[in-house]
């Protein structure tokens, strides 16, 4: 038995419509994914704090799409900055798949002050907010030779 010509017409017009509705959807979601931006999620005035000969590793969360970004970490000097490569005790590395680090294997006096990581996808680069390194020696307020008390 076969359909009727008009039911025939609807079927294949029904057909055209999803066909049409299901590419929308795959243009959509290629639309959101060219707007979308990489978000570095350091926090303001972030600080890390070491002595010399710790490890240290210091983080810059990233939030990003589809495409992974390129990931960078400079030194910031004044108003220079220097981009970092790794080097015998500082190396560079995804810690899961959304936390870029900088580990110092281990960390030495010189290597105080501020950083920044910084992420590129294409021709877009963006940078997060500064994050200080202090390095220095613990201190006790306790005096090496205490005095003695007379009564």
């Amino acid at each position: 038995m076969t359909a009727p010509p008009g039911m025939r017409a609807n079927r294949i017009v029904l057909h055209i419509l999803l066909l049409v509705l299901s590419l929308d959807n795959c243009q959509g979601y290629g639309v959101v994914t060219v707007n979308c931006t990489v978000e570095l999620k350091v926090t303001r005035g972030q600080k890390y704090e070491g002595k010399p000969g710790d490890f240290l590793s210091i983080e810059c969360p990233v939030k990003y799409c589809t495409e992974k970004p390129a990931m960078n970490w400079c030194k910031i000097d004044g108003k220079d900055f220097s981009l970092l490569k790794d080097e015998s005790n500082m190396k560079r590395a995804w810690k899961d798949s959304n936390v870029f680090v900088l580990n110092f294997e281990p960390i030495h006096k010189n290597d105080s002050g501020l950083y920044r990581c910084q992420a590129t996808v294409g021709s877009l680069t963006s940078q997060s907010h500064s994050i200080e390194v202090l390095v220095q020696e613990v201190t006790t307020n306790a005096p090496t030779n205490p005095p003695t008390s007379k009564f």
